[in-house]
């Protein structure tokens, strides 16, 4: 039985919220992510699209993307509300207004091969940074992809993260090699 459960310690004891996910839903849930403004509005990313709750998690409501399945990752961007869903290997839609409406990308405009290895959100201001396995670092900045080279050596990047406190970047590439970019 699948069912959605919660901590409010840190992980030291889980309730389960609901269980809402019974045998008629067959979705794999890949990813979910929660509005750090409210608490209470989650979003899974699912084999078959996005659901969304607006209770805690209690019930979920499926949202449209239109043909759209395999939702693999879920970014919120508390800085502007928009919501980033990366769909399969090499796809991204953003919505602006909570869900209703998704626009596509277009992150295929970088190459028909590029395959997307990791995301990560920068909140202030806030963007996506993108590491690819053949345009290297690309981010979604003022609603157009850019390339973040500078630097690097290798294309095929694994993953990337952010240290907060300093605003350094770091990107592990396909050969082992650690990029930091302050």
């Amino acid at each position: 039985k699948k069912n959605f459960k919660y901590s409010d310690d840190g992980g030291v004891s889980w309730s389960i919220i609901n269980q809402v996910f019974k045998k008629e839903w067959d979705d794999v849930i890949n990813c979910l992510t929660v509005n750090p403004g409210n608490k209470k509005e989650i979003y899974l990313g699912t084999s078959d699209g996005i659901k969304k709750s607006v209770d805690g998690g209690k019930t979920f409501s499926a949202l449209y993307l239109g043909p759209v399945k395999d939702v693999t990752g879920i970014y919120y961007s508390p800085g502007n509300d928009n919501i980033y869903a990366k769909v399969g290997k090499d796809k991204f839609y953003q919505s602006s207004d909570g869900g209703k409406i998704w626009r596509n990308l277009n992150f295929t405009q970088l190459g028909n091969k590029t395959v997307i290895n990791d995301v990560l959100l920068i909140p202030d201001p806030p963007y996506l940074l993108v590491a690819t396995n053949t345009e290297g670092i690309v981010s979604f900045i003022n609603s157009e992809w850019k390339h973040l080279n500078t630097g690097l050596t290798l294309l095929n990047i694994n993953t990337v993260g952010e240290d907060y406190k300093t605003n350094s970047l770091y990107m592990l590439a396909n050969s082992c090699e650690i990029f930091k970019k302050e």
